[in-house]
């Protein structure tokens, strides 16, 4: 079934917000659910009152589940947020648009290729560029 994730990218002068879906099982909410529920509970257990940045469902799922961290991130977020930053860069001017980029970036069969030229200017760690939020279906026990 398909499920939407909000996801805010971090851009230089500010954040965007992006829906994604992704076709996950049965098992595999059963599993997002576990590991928030898993991720709140050591959080109180810590007593942290300290700030800490909004939850990251991609960050959970990193330490917990690397399959369905790969699904998320590569398979799903990655492309998008990678195509976002390359806009942002050219825009801002911290990324020269090559002169042989004749590419349409909303078409996804482009993303290679699109990847493949710019790999080099653009390094991107989902911790830094992005927050999957947690669905509230995901917190519900």
């Amino acid at each position: 079934m398909n499920y939407k994730f909000d996801v805010m990218v971090a851009l230089t002068y500010e954040d965007k917000d992006i829906e994604v879906e992704i076709d996950l099982s049965d098992e595999e909410v059963s599993k997002i659910k576990q590991y928030v529920a898993e991720s709140t509970t050591s959080a109180v257990e810590k007593n942290e009152e300290d700030y800490s940045p909004e939850p990251s469902l991609l960050l959970i799922l990193e330490e917990k589940d690397k399959d369905l961290f790969y699904k998320f991130w590569w398979d799903i977020i990655y492309p998008r947020v990678f195509i976002m930053m390359l806009i942002n860069g050219i825009k801002n001017g911290y990324i020269e648009k090559y002169e042989e980029d004749d590419f349409d970036y909303e078409n996804k069969d482009d993303f290679d290729d699109i990847c493949d030229m710019y790999s080099d200017d653009i390094q991107l760690e989902h911790s830094s560029s992005c927050i999957c939020r947690i669905p509230d279906w995901a917190k519900e026990k």
